[in-house]
């Protein structure tokens, strides 16, 4: 029996001044290294599957990134 996770759901963080000036690819880089960090967390409720690069989106304008993600609650994983 596998594992099935929720829909994709919209992760949103703030793009810092720093942010502003930096490029594309340090951006999503930096947002796969938050979600592996949520992820390493016991105390998180919930586990995300990392998002497709064109499924990250830098919004410098509304100084925000979005990534579409798709998650299970940590409960319903089974650790062996």
């Amino acid at each position: 029996m596998g594992v099935s996770f929720r829909d994709a759901i919209p992760c949103v963080w703030p793009l810092t001044a720093d942010g502003l000036i930096k490029a594309e690819r340090s951006i999503v880089d930096e947002v796969h290294s938050t979600i592996s960090e949520l992820n390493s967390r016991e105390d998180y409720p919930y586990v995300f599957l990392q998002p497709a690069d064109k499924d990250i989106r830098i919004d410098r304008i509304g100084r925000k990134v979005t990534a579409m993600c798709r998650w299970i609650p940590r409960r319903e994983l089974r650790w062996s």
